[in-house]
């Protein structure tokens, strides 16, 4: 439920995990978070690409190079989505999952 920062570039990579996404948090949750200074305003530009069913909870890719070839890159990507049953499956195992109260 947290959402996860992974880069890379060149031998360096890292990994953090970050704040919760908005979408798994409650009403009350979202209402104190909102406190925070710039979270509203963060939260009011997430709903401009807010998906109905997942909120703001997606995967961004940025490639940066020369001569990259995108067909490969794309297959490759493509291999890595889960089949039909395979989300399903993990839809009902995530399903009553929640953000813990502080």
């Amino acid at each position: 439920l947290h959402k996860h920062r992974w880069q890379s570039a060149g031998r360096c990579i890292s990994c953090c995990s970050e704040d919760y996404w908005w979408h798994h948090l409650s009403e009350e949750q979202r209402r104190f978070r909102c406190g925070n200074p710039g979270a509203e305003t963060e939260y009011r530009e997430l709903q401009k690409k807010w998906h109905v069913d997942w909120g703001d909870c997606r995967l961004e890719l940025v490639f940066i190079g020369a001569e990259m070839d995108q067909k490969t890159i794309v297959e490759l990507l493509e291999n890595c989505l889960l089949t039909t049953s395979e989300f399903e499956e993990f839809k009902e195992k995530t399903s009553r999952m929640k953000v813990p109260r502080s």
